[in-house]
């Protein structure tokens, strides 16, 4: 995975988009706060596993965490 670096030079949307992820949210979960369809929110968790190098939603959930993306749990 990259390094928190590469979440800085993310915009507030993706950084939304992917605290939503890293909360362990279905893809029609995602969809319905972000107001997106289904499969854009699909599109967006593939795309961001690509970019993170992540092999699966865990990864992406820790990253998350690790950037400070979710906040204080």
């Amino acid at each position: 995975m990259r390094t928190r670096k590469a979440a800085t030079r993310r915009t507030t949307r993706w950084a939304r988009d992917h605290g939503a992820r890293g909360r362990g949210l279905a893809n029609d979960e995602i969809a319905g706060r972000l107001a997106i369809s289904t499969a854009t929110a699909r599109t967006h968790v593939s795309r961001a596993m690509i970019k993170l190098g992540a092999r699966d939603r865990a990864q992406l959930a820790v990253f998350a965490y690790q950037s400070g993306l979710l906040g204080q749990l």
